[in-house]
């Protein structure tokens, strides 16, 4: 009795046995076959759900971009003449990179953008080498690279010595509007006024009629006490005011502070004629009531 006793015991114990590797797929399980783990599909749809969120939003830039290119196209075209590198250091040659970059943000606000093209770039040049080190440069609509110069354009097509308007501080002429069937230059100089003049020298040369921004006293631009030079990118911004609005005195706000008299006066006229009393010397007498 003790022995079948013992002999049922074991039965059941190598059944146990059997049951807990057998009854489970009767054999090694291979987990491949199971398919992925529920981690891993979630991975994969995240993944798809971000590439077609990506995708649309390509689309959606495309798009825009498409719209705002077609905007700049019915406006005027600002050419910007980058071919003199040669005389500017190397930090000059990078703040005009800037500026350029600068100008392209003010056209993207701009309420009637242009085209801007920027003519004579030197294809290794560091005007170039700036403009590459800025994220999607080759996408920005509204904004043509041209290693050509202004004379290689004239030459190909005179009829466009016409249409130019090279705009200097040297030129004997105000600009009295800007005409959105003309093209106009500015000089891509940064020099500090050491090459006075080589603007108008240079359109004198082409044979290509200049202007200047109507800046002086009794002008809408009025610069007091400081340089009249102003960056590219502002000038860009005066011209793209003045494109919208057809007024030069609204476009007067794009000057900076230091350079405008009439912000000089409002500035005066808002400050008090005494200082009050906790700003007083303490020898001042206070004023008369």
């Amino acid at each position: 009795t003790t022995a079948q006793g013992a002999a049922a015991r074991g039965g059941r114990g190598a059944g146990g046995r059997a049951r807990s590797g057998g009854s489970r797929g009767g054999g090694p399980v291979c987990l491949s076959s199971r398919g992925p783990s529920a981690a891993a599909q979630a991975d994969e749809e995240t993944r798809a759900r971000v590439a077609a969120k990506r995708a649309a939003r390509w689309v959606r830039r495309d798009a825009e971009n498409a719209a705002f290119a077609a905007r700049c196209a019915g406006g005027a075209t600002v050419a910007i003449d980058c071919d003199f590198e040669a005389l500017m250091k190397e930090t000059e040659v990078h703040s005009l990179g800037q500026q350029l970059m600068h100008s392209f943000g003010a056209n993207k606000r701009a309420e009637r953008p242009a085209t801007l093209w920027l003519l004579g770039v030197a294809a290794d040049g560091g005007v170039r080498r700036y403009l590459r080190s800025l994220s999607g440069v080759d996408r920005w609509p509204g904004f043509c690279l041209d290693f050509r110069r202004i004379e290689d354009l004239i030459a190909a097509d005179p009829s466009l010595r016409a249409r130019l308007v090279y705009l200097t501080a040297d030129a004997a002429d105000d600009l009295a509007l800007v005409d959105p069937a003309k093209t106009y230059v500015l000089g891509g100089l940064v020099d500090r006024n050491r090459h006075k003049g080589c603007c108008a020298a240079k359109a004198e040369t082409l044979g290509i009629a200049t202007a200047r921004l109507p800046i002086g006293p009794g002008k809408p631009l009025v610069i007091h006490d400081y340089s009249t030079v102003l960056t590219v990118n502002q000038v860009v911004e005066i011209l793209l005011d003045v494109h919208a609005s057809g007024s030069w005195e609204d476009a007067a706000a794009r000057l900076p502070d230091r350079k405008t008299n009439d912000r000089r006066e409002k500035s005066a006229a808002l400050s008090p004629q005494a200082p009050p009393d906790s700003c007083r010397h303490r020898d001042e007498a206070p004023p008369p009531p």
